[in-house]
C-alpha cells in the first residue's frame, strides 16, 4: 500500500518527486508532502485533483495497515484544512469524505473544551 500510495501521489502531484524521494521510507514525512500539495490544490479550487487526493487518502486509511492509518489521521486529515482561508476551506470541507471530516473533527474538536 506504501508504494502504492506514492505511486498515486506522484500521478497527482509530479512535481512532488523529489520530495517523496528525500523521504523515502518516512511514511509521515511523505505525508506531509501529500498534505501540503492537497491544501495548495485545494486554494487553487481545483476539484478533480482535490476528489481524486480525497480518494486517495480514505483508501489508504481504508485499506492500509495501522501505520498507514496514523500517517493518514496525523501528518494528512488533521491539517488539510487548517491554514486555508474561510471560503478555502468550506470549499475543501464540502469536497471531503465523510471519513476524513471525522478525523479532522476528532482532533480539532479537543481544542475546544
Amino acid at each position: 500500500m506504501k508504494d502504492q500510495f506514492v505511486e498515486e501521489v506522484l500521478r497527482l502531484f509530479p512535481g512532488a518527486a523529489d520530495e517523496l524521494s528525500e523521504y523515502d521510507g518516512l511514511l509521515h514525512l511523505q505525508m506531509g508532502v501529500f498534505e501540503r500539495h492537497m491544501t495548495e490544490a485545494i486554494e487553487r479550487r481545483d476539484r478533480e485533483v482535490v476528489v481524486r487526493g480525497f480518494m486517495l487518502a480514505e483508501k489508504c486509511y481504508r485499506q492500509g495497515d495501522e501505520e498507514m492509518k496514523d500517517a493518514v489521521d496525523v501528518s494528512f486529515a488533521e491539517g488539510v484544512l487548517a491554514l486555508l482561508s474561510p471560503d478555502a476551506k468550506a470549499w475543501g470541507w464540502s469536497l471531503m469524505p465523510k471519513l476524513l471530516r471525522q478525523l479532522y473533527t476528532d482532533f480539532w474538536d479537543g481544542f475546544s473544551d
